[in-house]
């Protein structure tokens, strides 16, 4: 180790001579002498030295301009991220208003929101100076305008406000373009289409897998609706793949394929399917 160590050092010290003379007379005009160990130095030096003078002609001159995919203003990259953030916010706050839609919505449905009225006598019982005359129950407009909606679909329909969400919410888009008959088996509803020979069977919701077999997938989407697909083949995905509305999920190879909707955990009834294809 020694050694080759020491003939390192004895090569780094051998000194070479750079002469400049004239071709002619071979007369000698300048001459150098370095070792061999500066001229690596030396030779480091100056390629960095060219690389930051290439760099900063660049950076403050118009030839930046000739490169592909450099920005043309120091500020430019820093636009193009404001806008995204902006685009990203505004995304945010759009789910975060359909969420509070749906909390909002069940709320009512639930009757969570009513007013107490056993906590107000009970004030009074054991206030008797606390002035109830002046207890005023008011709802915002949007709220009673709400209420009244819902008052509207509860008449109509006690399917209406699941329709609402499956079409507002989930935009709901049919499975199979075949059509399709409903039937019930021990409380489960089931769609029952008659799709044509290698017809693409496709997801109906934006969601995420959570169980396939040879012949099924089941989906989960938002506000807890799941869907079934039931009876094709070639399934292309599997268990964690996140899911687009429309998405190809496999081929149907029989003349019936099966379909389901699931709400809270229970079945939904999919004659409500029927006003969809209106």
């Amino acid at each position: 180790m020694e050694n080759k160590f020491s003939k390192v050092k004895k090569y780094l010290k051998e000194k070479n001579r750079f002469i400049l003379q004239n071709p002619r007379s071979f007369e000698q005009k300048y001459a150098l002498t370095i070792s061999k160990g500066n001229t690596i130095v030396l030779s480091i030096f100056l390629i960095l030295f060219f690389s930051f003078l290439v760099y900063l002609i660049i950076s403050f001159t118009s030839l930046k301009n000739f490169i592909p995919g450099y920005p043309s203003k120091g500020s430019e990259l820093y636009q193009i991220d404001q806008e995204n953030q902006a685009i990203i916010n505004e995304i945010q706050k759009e789910n975060r208003d359909r969420e509070l839609w749906i909390a909002n919505l069940q709320s009512i449905l639930s009757n969570s929101d009513s007013v107490n009225f056993s906590t107000i006598k009970d004030t009074l019982t054991k206030d008797t100076s606390f002035d109830y005359k002046s207890v005023v129950f008011e709802r915002v407009k949007e709220d009673s305008i709400l209420r009244k909606r819902v008052s509207l679909f509860s008449i109509r329909d006690k399917n209406s406000i699941l329709l609402k969400i499956l079409t507002d919410v989930l935009l709901f888009d049919f499975p199979s373009e075949s059509e399709f008959d409903v039937i019930n088996d021990d409380g489960i509803s089931k769609a029952v289409f008659s799709p044509k020979y290698k017809s693409k069977i496709e997801a109906s919701m934006d969601g995420t897998t959570i169980n396939t077999t040879d012949k099924s997938v089941v989906i989960q989407h938002f506000n807890n609706v799941t869907s079934v697909y039931e009876n094709f083949d070639d399934i292309k995905t599997k268990i964690g793949d996140r899911i687009s509305k429309g998405e190809t999920l496999g081929i149907a190879k029989d003349s019936v394929f099966y379909f389901q909707l699931w709400y809270n955990g229970e079945s939904i009834p999919l004659e409500i399917l029927n006003e969809l294809r209106q």
